[in-house]
């Protein structure tokens, strides 16, 4: 590779060609967020200095991620931050990368907070296996009057939501709580609660795309046997954590959807699509059928 003479957009073209060869469909983005990452720039920046020398360590470090995502690293982990909801969310292995379909949980999440605020003048919210604490973030945020605890069992993801609630302005609005939906008795209810659990049977996760299995914290992935074992908690949780007529939204894997529709069987609910028509989502009320 060249060491002199080179420009941003000199490495701009270099990156792209490295990333295609070594299987990159998205090479020529992928690409520039790292070389927007190398040199501290936004995309803007990066178009408007193509012709700026770059010399050492900025190349040095391009080159190294270059190198990190070739070997399958994935990308948001390389730069360390992913946008969610508008928000930018620090990742790192000790949580998952947020999905743009979680974002389609966001929404409807943010929708049944502004309903309880309007209902009762405040929304008291519970983001459960909460990682990253994007949804929380995204809740708090979007939705004046909601509040939300942000729960996770892992210390690490605790520590990685709360930078990111730090860094989001919301420490006012998420509290975070260390628990284990398996074991936890809620001391307070909420109006709504929303949950993206492992869903993974532990049989499939060995069949993980290797970007996902080999970086990606698998105790955020794995769901148990048959990848349902959250549900039947969150079943068991929901009763004693939301308020009478409290809403919970949970996201669920492809192909799920009756299976999950079965255990919450009792509640009125109902699965809804995401924006690639697959049934993705359950949002339900604690309230039994009539």
């Amino acid at each position: 590779m060249p060491v002199k003479g080179e420009t941003v957009r000199s490495l701009r073209a270099e990156g792209s060609a490295f990333l295609a060869a070594h299987g990159s469909e998205g090479a020529p983005r992928e690409a520039d967020a790292l070389l927007c990452h190398a040199l501290r720039m936004g995309p803007a920046g990066l178009r408007a200095r193509l012709g700026e020398p770059v010399g050492p360590p900025d190349s040095d470090a391009y080159r190294g991620a270059l190198r990190l995502r070739a070997e399958g690293r994935p990308l948001q982990y390389i730069v360390g931050s992913v946008g969610f909801m508008g928000h930018e969310i620090r990742v790192d292995g000790r949580v998952l990368i947020p999905r743009p379909e979680t974002e389609g949980l966001a929404e409807l999440a943010v929708e049944a907070c502004e309903a309880a605020v309007r209902a009762h003048g405040r929304c008291d919210a519970m983001d459960m296996c909460t990682g990253s604490g994007c949804l929380a973030i995204a809740l708090a945020k979007a939705v004046p009057g909601c509040l939300v605890t942000a729960a996770d069992l892992d210390g690490g993801a605790l520590e990685v939501a709360g930078m990111n609630v730090a860094a989001n302005l919301a420490v006012d609005r998420v509290s975070l709580a260390s628990c284990d939906i398996f074991n936890y008795d809620p001391a307070e209810r909420y109006d709504v609660f929303v949950c993206n659990p492992p869903y993974v049977a532990s049989r499939d996760i060995p069949s993980l795309e290797a970007s996902v299995r080999g970086y990606e914290p698998l105790s955020a992935l794995d769901g148990g046997e048959d990848g349902l074992g959250f549900y039947r908690a969150i079943r068991a949780f929901i009763g004693k954590a939301l308020k009478p007529r409290g809403v919970f939204l949970l996201e669920m894997g492809m192909g799920q959807h009756r299976a999950v529709e079965a255990i919450f069987s009792g509640f009125r609910a109902e699965t809804l699509r995401d924006l690639r028509g697959v049934r993705r989502y359950l949002v339900g009320a604690n309230a039994e059928h009539d």
